[in-house]
């Protein structure tokens, strides 16, 4: 016998009763009175023809046996992953800075070891690291000025940089920053012009090693304070920022020269001994 004139609920209920023939109003009121059967609920009643004793099983919230259901017995789909350690698949590297630069020794970074066909040079290259002049130099005064240095090489664990920018701190450029000023607008586009004509000469006139070594001391500034002093007297002139728009080509015997008298430990060159050739000695004849 099944029910089925009212609306079948999400949890479907099985009972299996052995019987003979058809099931009394006796058995029907005991199945309502042990099992709490709803209205709305499905009953499908399932007649089997063995003998054994008669058997109900009912739940709301079936229980299914492990190996059943293959999500029970191996859990969740994908599992929880086994932590590691991501420094483990890294190494570390020295970067070196241009010879220009009291201290070579800049710092230490890390990539991830060569794994396949990703190389691990190739994620050093083009980096760009921003230290402090003061710890370039070894001298505090100059902490207001910030470096920026390029890794073009990767020559064993060291990193080669060269120059890629420079900038100042923003403490220094407030201290420097005054809202009176006295000159006036002619006055100004003459020392903005006299400005430009400076700079100008300087930079075309040498290549990036020596470009860089004028700006540590700030020769430019002082330069340009000097030929405005007839315009206006000007007061802490210094160049605030550099930036590369264009780098050149990559030229490694260029590198090398910036990096002056660098030298990688890569041991020292042995010759082979010569081999000993066999002579066979004449066999004697009778």
């Amino acid at each position: 016998m099944q029910v089925s004139d009212y609306k079948k609920p999400s949890t479907e209920i099985t009972i299996c009763v052995s019987v003979r023939k058809k099931m009394t109003w006796h058995a029907s009121k005991v199945l309502n009175e042990l099992f709490q059967v709803k209205p709305y609920l499905v009953l499908s009643l399932l007649y089997c023809s063995s003998s054994q004793p008669t058997t109900t099983t009912t739940t709301t919230n079936p229980i299914m046996a492990v190996g059943k259901n293959k999500r029970i017995s191996k859990g969740k789909k994908g599992g929880k992953k086994k932590a590691t350690d991501p420094f483990a698949k890294k190494d570390w590297y020295d970067i070196k800075a241009p010879s220009i630069f009291s201290v070579k020794n800049v710092g230490k970074t890390l990539v991830t070891r060569t794994q396949g066909t990703k190389i691990a040079s190739e994620g050093l290259k083009h980096r760009v690291f921003e230290v402090s002049l003061a710890d370039l130099q070894g001298d505090e005064d100059n902490a207001y000025r910030k470096i920026r240095l390029r890794a073009e090489d990767v020559q064993g664990r060291n990193v080669l940089t060269n120059f890629w920018g420079m900038n100042f701190t923003t403490d220094k450029l407030r201290s420097l920053v005054k809202r009176t000023t006295y000159a006036q607008s002619s006055q100004i586009r003459q020392i903005r012009r006299k400005m430009r004509e400076i700079m100008t000469a300087q930079s075309t006139s040498c290549d990036l090693k020596e470009l860089v070594r004028k700006f540590i001391p700030e020769s430019i500034g002082k330069e340009i304070e000097k030929a405005t002093s007839s315009i206006y007297p000007l007061q802490n002139v210094f160049i605030r920022k550099v930036k590369i728009l264009k780098a050149p080509k990559f030229d490694l015997g260029k590198l090398m020269e910036v990096h002056g008298d660098y030298s990688e430990d890569v041991g020292v060159k042995l010759e082979r001994p010569a081999e000993e050739t066999m002579v066979e000695a004449p066999a004697e004849t009778a």
